[in-house]
């Protein structure tokens, strides 16, 4: 991208979209699986779809961690039938893991460039955007390529792109002096009525854009003619994603022995697609019918709107569930934050105390096992906590006012 008074102009576009920061916790996550794997006689985590989710947050906090120390932990506690895993990993390990990430990632960059026609030292400066430009491998790698550039930190790499469709809405509003000049980020092609194939505009060429083609074609009463548009860059053509169907209508009858029209493609500055046709003989113009090959419908739109309303009844669980399970982990801390008080053990007996203790302990252990548990399974719990500690509670009311304030007061440990 070129930058210089208040014009941004996109001078090429290049990406990988099958590349981002969950590849590199997949490579940590398989490491994890194989190495317990060897520790615990084979058994194979990728058939625990929670195990797999709690080891790959795990890796996630580890990744993260290795951009900033030379070695990180992956703890997870009973991730697989009550077995813990903890493992060691160092940066140079997770480095020769994602290695061929790293490579990809190298192969973008250089195929930019060459798009772009620039070279290395043509450009002036770096700026690092998405949070996986935090790993220093591949800081090192870009330094390494852009030797004498300067690297733009200044802003935070997981609000950079929010920033750059801040700035492409202002350039949108007349008023403002900001201009940003786009190029199409992939080839658009054209397949013709008759299965001919035509490349309307190559990758990284400017926008806005306009090119009109002839078509000539037996005339044999027709009364429409249909135009596939495609993206991509994959040789074979129903490999690349279809965009729209143009169907030319209203073509006159006529007796002339063909029939040649002019088909004109427009692509605005903002990316939006027009398309008209005439007539080369008569001048006539005729109407052209867009559908959208990728929209969804109705049925579609349908079964989303309900999928909606099942996320939205699920969240409210999710948070009554939450709600009932922080009320029993609060009341177990204070019932264990009693136990210690000397006016409480100078009212019940030692056996009173240690099966509120004993509770206490089992109740936070299922809390901490049993993930699935329900809004009733946690009121459940916490009926049978407060039906052991009633000896506690009654001994805490007939306490003395100050006393119960310093007992319910006083911090959990």
């Amino acid at each position: 991208m070129s930058v210089g008074n208040e014009k941004f102009e996109a001078i090429a576009v290049g990406d990988d979209t099958h590349l981002g920061g969950g590849d590199f916790d997949s490579r940590l996550v398989d490491h994890c699986v194989e190495i317990f794997k060897k520790e615990h006689g084979g058994i194979d985590l990728t058939t625990n779809a929670k195990a797999i989710s709690r080891l790959r947050k795990a890796c996630e906090n580890a990744k993260r961690t290795l951009s900033l120390l030379e070695c990180a932990n992956i703890d997870v506690e009973s991730l697989y039938e009550d077995v813990d895993f903890s493992v060691s990993i160092s940066r140079h390990r997770f480095e020769r893991l994602c290695w061929d990430l790293f490579d990809r990632m190298l192969a973008t960059v250089k195929q930019t460039l060459s798009y772009a026609r620039l070279d290395k030292a043509d450009v002036d400066e770096v700026l690092l955007v998405g949070g996986s430009t935090r790993i220093l491998k591949v800081q090192q790698l870009l330094q390494d390529v852009f030797c004498g550039s300067k690297f733009d930190r200044s802003i935070n790499p997981d609000e950079a792109a929010a920033c750059g469709a801040a700035l492409l809405a202002s350039s949108t509003i007349d008023e403002q002096s900001l201009v940003m000049q786009e190029v199409a980020p992939l080839s658009v092609k054209l397949k013709m009525p008759d299965g001919a194939i035509k490349t309307l505009t190559e990758r990284n060429t400017k926008i806005p854009f306009k090119t009109t083609i002839a078509y000539t074609t037996p005339f044999a009463n027709n009364k429409t003619m249909s135009f596939w548009m495609y993206e991509g860059e994959q040789l074979v053509l129903n490999e690349n994603n279809v965009v729209k169907k143009f169907i030319v209508q209203g073509i006159p009858f006529s007796n002339r022995r063909f029939f040649r029209i002019e088909v004109t493609f427009a692509i605005d500055e903002n990316g939006i697609i027009d398309v008209s046709a005439v007539d080369v003989i008569s001048g006539q113009q005729m109407n052209v019918c867009a559908r959208y090959t990728a929209r969804l419908s109705e049925r579609q739109i349908k079964q989303m709107k309900n999928k909606a309303e099942e996320l939205k009844l699920e969240n409210e669980k999710q948070r009554s569930k939450m709600a009932a399970r922080n009320e029993l982990e609060s009341y177990i801390f204070t019932m264990q934050s009693m136990l210690d008080d000397d006016e409480i053990k100078q009212k019940t007996s030692e056996e009173q105390r240690s099966c509120t203790l004993r509770m206490c302990e089992t109740a936070l252990k299922w809390m901490d096992h049993d993930q699935e548990a329900t809004e009733d399974d946690y009121e459940h719990m916490r009926t049978k906590v407060k039906s052991v500690c009633s000896p506690i509670m009654a001994a805490k009311q007939h306490s003395s006012p100050a006393q119960r304030s310093r007992m319910t007061n006083r911090p959990s440990e």
